[in-house]
């Protein structure tokens, strides 16, 4: 193997890898421990429990950087050809 040979690294993969590991691999199950954790808690700032806020915010947010991972690989895809 060439060790001078370098890949090229294209950054809309890189931003779909980046995406998609935050949204699966930290926010998503987050948010999901959190709600299971904090649901016993009597906590509800603003009238609304803490544990369906943080829940839902963890999620929302999850969610949006998992749809912007997909349309990021689906522009590298078309970018390749």
């Amino acid at each position: 193997a060439n060790p001078d040979y370098e890949l090229p690294v294209h950054g809309l993969l890189v931003a779909h890898v980046v995406c998609m590991c935050l949204s699966w691999g930290c926010l998503l199950p987050l948010g999901v421990i959190w709600a299971r954790n904090m649901r016993q808690s009597k906590w509800m700032p603003g009238g609304v429990p803490a544990w369906f806020q943080g829940h839902r915010a963890l999620q929302s947010v999850g969610v949006t950087l998992q749809f912007l991972g997909f349309i990021f690989i689906i522009l590298f895809k078309k970018s390749a050809h």
